[in-house]
């Protein structure tokens, strides 16, 4: 589901989480919040098959973020919020998404409601 509902949906990504989302598209960001968020990792200026983001991305997306954040260590953020947002779109249950990020369902609950009391 990403392709034509990802650039739609751009206004909807927190500011510290939209270059990841621009270059690797909303799945593999997903999947790189989900697998590496919280941790530093080394992003280096050419990947290659041991560079954990590269293995997390595929080495042309790893070397098209280390090309707009630059080489060096980076913290990859944790992103449950944008996450749960993003999965709820996509049709999953508020079980589901718990499941997914690892929290407690009524915090995925809460967020959608406070989300439409604004």
């Amino acid at each position: 589901m990403t392709g034509k509902g990802t650039s739609s949906r751009l206004d909807k990504v927190p500011e510290n989480l939209r270059t990841y989302v621009e270059i690797l598209g909303e799945d593999d960001a997903m999947n790189l919040f989900l697998f590496l968020g919280g941790t530093s990792v080394y992003l280096p200026a050419k990947s290659g098959n041991k560079s954990l983001l590269s293995r997390a991305v595929g080495a042309e997306k790893a070397d098209a973020l280390a090309a707009e954040l630059g080489a060096g260590y980076i913290k990859v953020p944790i992103a449950r919020q944008w996450i749960a947002d993003t999965m709820f779109f996509r049709g999953h249950t508020n079980a589901e998404i718990a499941r997914v990020i690892r929290c407690d369902e009524s915090t995925v609950r809460n967020w959608f409601n406070s989300e439409g009391a604004n």
